[in-house]
């Protein structure tokens, strides 16, 4: 199973660990592919960058400055790759209100789950 780890940062001079150590620590890292782009660049862009990897399994870092942009991301993804597995990983949004955050995933009910793991923000 192809699994992307997306990260959408700020500028383009940061970086997200949490997608390379999720990558690091996983059983099969040559299933693991990480996109990173940022909030500047063009939306289209982001979204053909994320399809045309066609992962099975697509994993979001949600931060308070990509939330916005993560939820139109995963409507979109939804419209063109209903069998994608959407993962929202946490992140410092995600762990500061879960219960909100894990209600935007009931939002998007389809063939394939969106879930949302919670994590500690450091």
């Amino acid at each position: 199973m192809k699994i992307l780890l997306v990260a959408i940062n700020a500028k383009y001079i940061h970086s997200c660990p949490a997608v390379y150590s999720l990558c690091a620590s996983c059983g099969y890292p040559e299933s693991v592919e990480i996109a990173e782009f940022t909030i500047n660049d063009r939306y289209q862009d982001i979204l053909d960058g994320i399809l045309e990897r066609e992962a099975a399994l697509i994993g979001f870092s949600s931060y308070i400055w990509n939330t916005e942009l993560l939820l139109n991301l995963v409507a979109d993804i939804r419209r063109v790759r209903r069998d994608a597995v959407i993962l929202f990983a946490g992140g410092p949004e995600a762990s500061y209100a879960p219960e909100k955050f894990l209600s935007y995933c009931s939002h998007f009910r389809t063939k394939s789950p969106v879930f949302a793991a919670i994590g500690v923000s450091s």
